[in-house]
């Protein structure tokens, strides 16, 4: 019967092209090499997205630069608290795009057809990739496939993998025993810096007692400008207020939840990421599109 489930899935999932995957007439933003971090920043929080496309001379597409590649060039910029406060602010907002595209070695530039099989889509985005480029029939760029796209597609297909929908997360194996995290005291850029060092997109928010209290994401620098950088010196909860992010307890799931229930929260709450909590309130995981991803392509 199991096998059969996982039949469906492939058999969905050959039968739905790349183009299939995102909404149509979706404007797709971008910016040039020469696009300075602080007016990417910018336009990243206008949109909501955490990456675009970068052009080159020529108006064509050819690299992404995401929060986290900007993250991993400040990291760069600040080895310490101190040198943030002795950095020329204008080293890292007049810096163009197109000098630290990739910085992060997370987000390579991968272009695929609109033809292409959501099969293979799946392959890449299991494979840690988390967006890709599509082209039309002409070669040329017309959109942006992330694994947000993906994973709230198959959210309305849960029926194909029903066996796997309904077992525990826990079951599954989704749930670790630790997660990096930071104390809600610390500084944000020092949060920031843990992030970098430990190839992390994101770290969960303890208090005191070490229970989960909120979380810092990379995204959380979206719209950070030259006047408002020094409150990266803040305490990280301070700083996330300052940036108008969620400085609570939010995108929280826990070990028991099925992963149809998990999937269908990331697609509800438009998240990356959830962190699994225990009974006791303490961080024992956390959920990524990539897991979701690399559990759907191993089933």
């Amino acid at each position: 019967f199991f096998f059969l489930m996982a039949e469906a899935f492939r058999k969905l999932l050959c039968a739905t092209k790349a183009a299939d995957l995102i909404e149509k007439d979706r404007a797709l933003y971008s910016v040039t090499k020469s696009t300075t971090v602080e007016e990417t920043l910018q336009v990243l929080a206008q949109h909501k997205v955490l990456s675009v496309p970068v052009n080159n001379e020529a108006g064509e597409c050819t690299d992404f630069v995401d929060v986290l590649d900007i993250l991993s060039f400040l990291s760069s910029l600040c080895k310490d608290i101190n040198s943030l406060v002795h950095m020329k602010v204008e080293s890292f907002t007049e810096k163009p795009v197109g000098e630290i595209v990739n910085m992060s070695n997370k987000d390579p530039f991968i272009s695929v057809n609109e033809t292409d099989g959501a099969d293979s889509i799946l392959d890449l985005f299991a494979a840690r990739v988390h967006r890709v480029a599509v082209k039309n029939a002409e070669g040329k760029i017309t959109t942006v496939l992330s694994q947000f796209d993906f994973v709230k597609f198959i959210a309305a297909h849960s029926d194909t993998f029903s066996n796997l929908a309904k077992k525990t997360v826990k079951e599954i194996g989704l749930v670790q025993s630790w997660v990096l995290h930071v104390r809600k005291t610390e500084r944000a850029i020092a949060c920031f810096k843990k992030m970098v060092e430990n190839g992390m997109n994101a770290v969960s928010i303890v208090d005191v007692e070490g229970k989960l209290d909120a979380h810092l994401s990379s995204d959380s620098l979206r719209g950070l400008t030259a006047e408002t950088i020094k409150s990266l010196r803040l305490p990280v909860e301070e700083f996330l207020r300052v940036q108008n992010a969620p400085a609570d307890k939010a995108f929280v799931c826990v070990g028991t939840q099925t992963f149809e229930e998990i999937i269908q929260q990331l697609v509800e709450q438009s998240t990356h990421r959830l962190w699994v909590e225990d009974a006791a309130g303490f961080p024992v995981g956390v959920i990524s599109l990539t897991d979701v991803c690399t559990v759907l392509k191993n089933q």
